[in-house]
């Protein structure tokens, strides 16, 4: 008996084998499901150019917290050209504050939140974060200019 069973376990059973079947389908469907993972790349963002009208309203308002306008100078830059009806839009360009002394600090990028008005121009903002200048400051600003930045499409 010990010696059929174990030539009944060797030979092909005479019905399809369907794990066999199976092997195509599952991988197929595994790939897929691995390739679903994958993260899609970032979509490119568009730029357009700031209008003169948002350039002196963000000259008043973003600078509010930085000693004002007269103490700030901008080089300014492009911004994102489409958000949703509303939304506030990042900002990234190079700024150049007064030090408590008077003397300029050089320009260092800054990530600011602008917000459009009714007519969807971005007239109004607040500085997040300024990078800090080779000499002083929070290397951790720096950091956080560039991620948000980065974030918004700039390079």
């Amino acid at each position: 008996m010990r010696l059929e069973l174990s030539l009944w376990q060797t030979r092909t059973p005479p019905w399809p084998n369907k794990t066999d079947n199976m092997k195509k389908p599952l991988s197929i469907v595994f790939v897929l499901a691995i390739a679903g993972c994958a993260t899609p790349p970032a979509p490119v963002a568009s730029f357009r150019e700031l209008s003169d009208v948002e350039k002196a309203a963000l000259q008043n308002s973003l600078p509010a917290n930085l000693g004002g306008a007269s103490a700030v100078q901008f080089r300014w830059a492009s911004v994102v050209a489409k958000t949703p009806k509303g939304a506030h839009a990042g900002y990234c360009a190079d700024i150049d504050a007064r030090n408590p002394d008077g003397s300029r600090s050089g320009y260092r990028r800054f990530f600011a939140l602008l917000i459009p008005n009714a007519n969807g121009e971005l007239t109004s903002g607040t500085i997040q974060a300024v990078a800090a200048n080779s000499s002083a400051g929070d290397p951790a600003a720096t950091t956080r200019v560039n991620a948000s930045c980065e974030h918004w499409g700039y390079s």
